[in-house]
């Protein structure tokens, strides 16, 4: 039984593939964990993107809250609003983007004591892909996973109750 040795051609053939193999598996590597990186990039990104759209819309709701206080916080304690979510989106001018949803609260009132100063508030959230939906149960909201801004008619209302009173004081010590 004689032995033979191996061939040099068959041995730098197996060195050659084994080689290729080992740089395919390296550049497996390399290419997997740059798409991972870019998709948490790319997640970050879409949240500060959502974040600025919430801040943006929260001040469009704010400044047609501000101007329609009068009609929209009329009704008295308990009553619901005058408008429904979507047409207060468009009155106010902010654009629905990844399914953001307007959540508005019945009327709610403060004390005599403190004005019997009625007021909503306004909650607008872009929902997670996952977890729980945000949602509006009587007054009070639950987020679940969405990035939300809320709108306080109570501020709203305080600020306009407050300025009115200060006038009225102006009125009477003029007079």
């Amino acid at each position: 039984m004689s032995l033979q040795p191996n061939k040099p051609n068959q041995e730098s053939g197996i060195a050659a593939i084994l080689l290729v193999l080992a740089i395919m598996a390296l550049l497996s590597t390399v290419i997997a964990l740059a798409v991972a990186h870019q998709d948490l990039d790319s997640h970050a990104s879409l949240q500060h993107d959502q974040l600025v759209y919430l801040q943006r819309a929260q001040k469009s709701l704010r400044h047609w809250y501000v101007s329609n206080a009068g009609a929209f916080d009329a009704g008295g304690a308990g009553s619901t609003s005058p408008w429904n979510a979507s047409q207060i989106l468009a009155m106010s001018g902010a654009q629905v983007r990844w399914n953001a949803t307007l959540f508005v609260s019945g009327e709610q009132c403060m004390a005599a004591a403190q004005g019997n100063i009625c007021y909503h508030t306004l909650w607008f959230a872009v929902p997670d892909v996952a977890g729980p939906a945000p949602s509006l149960n009587g007054n009070n909201f639950n987020p679940g996973n969405a990035q939300y801004v809320s709108v306080s008619g109570e501020r709203i209302e305080s600020a306009l109750y407050n300025r009115s009173m200060g006038q009225l004081n102006n009125m009477a010590a003029t007079l």
